[in-house]
């Protein structure tokens, strides 16, 4: 899982950041067919790893997964909205340096996964 979390935090990241360079039909279909594909691929293994370490905690830390992602999911339209308005660029900049963070932390933290 480790390496499944991390390919796909960079992979989504990188094809987030192609989109704003490409503007043919077909190739935006692609590019964001794979985006969706990392992402799609990212959640289970995220899901599957922190059952894995969670121990007698699984039901804590898959609620806090869950509102996790549904706060993501409520605030990323509002956010990337308010960013379309400032350029229509930036909301995929600004998804694609989210996601190089979240891949540096992932490749730090994942090696020795605690709880503190």
């Amino acid at each position: 899982e480790k390496l499944i979390i991390t390919m796909s935090l960079l992979s989504a990241a990188i094809f987030i950041f192609v989109t704003i360079l490409i503007d043919a039909y077909w190739l935006i279909i692609a590019i964001t067919s794979i985006v969706f594909f990392s992402c799609d691929i990212l959640r289970p293994a995220v899901t599957s790893f922190l059952s894995k370490i969670a121990g007698e905690n699984q039901g804590f830390i898959a609620g806090m997964n869950s509102a996790y992602t549904s706060l993501g999911i409520i605030l990323g339209p509002i956010v990337g909205g308010i960013l379309f308005d400032i350029h229509i660029d930036i909301p995929y900049i600004f998804a694609a340096i989210i996601l190089i963070i979240a891949f540096i932390i992932s490749t730090a933290k994942l090696k020795k996964p605690t709880f503190n």
